[in-house]
């Protein structure tokens, strides 16, 4: 499984809520993608404008392909408008799971 965690900036005028509004519209479009699960948690200030999102996804490869394809672009205009583009950050880890002794 890999795990896509952005760290997003909320534009001043925006809140928690928009983004949680929109991860619930964009949410079955993600799942396409192939994510699993997704987390959503603020920085260390819980009133900081930081706001943490990773997915849970089976492909980082179709992760990337769909993410780009010009089907995202309404979701990447829309999301835009509640984070600021600019100051996204993103991480990619790997978890590896099973048994390694045989």
């Amino acid at each position: 499984m890999y795990y896509v965690t952005y760290k997003n900036v909320l534009r001043p005028d925006k809140k928690r809520e928009d983004f949680m509004r929109w991860l619930r519209i964009y949410w079955p479009v993600q799942q396409q993608w192939g994510a699993r699960s997704s987390e959503l948690w603020n920085g260390i200030d819980e009133d900081a404008k930081v706001l943490f999102c990773r997915y849970a996804v089976e492909s980082i490869k179709r992760w990337n392909q769909e993410a780009v394809s010009p089907k995202a672009e309404k979701l990447i205009r829309e999301l835009s408008d509640i984070i600021d583009i600019d100051q996204m950050s993103i991480k990619i880890t790997v978890s590896f799971s099973g048994d390694y002794n045989n």
